[in-house]
């Protein structure tokens, strides 16, 4: 292997399209929404069945303010 082919193989792998770059950025936008969705979801699921927040326990309660009441 030869520095020459060594170069233009790095060279290469830093030039992407902007179509690449873009799918790049929408995966990483998805997998963090997707995991916004899954934790919210399980945090709403331990408030309606065991009066549980665990993002306000995580991230420091709200311990000053009412907690709405949400009835059908």
């Amino acid at each position: 292997m030869n520095l020459q082919y060594f170069l233009g193989t790095i060279r290469h792998s830093y030039r992407r399209s902007f179509s690449e770059n873009q799918e790049i950025y929408m995966r990483a936008l998805n997998l963090s929404a997707l995991i916004l969705i899954i934790v919210g979801g399980v945090n709403w699921l331990l408030v309606g069945a065991a009066d549980f927040d665990l993002v306000a326990t995580l991230f420091g309660g709200q311990d000053t303010t009412p907690r709405p009441s949400f009835t059908s």
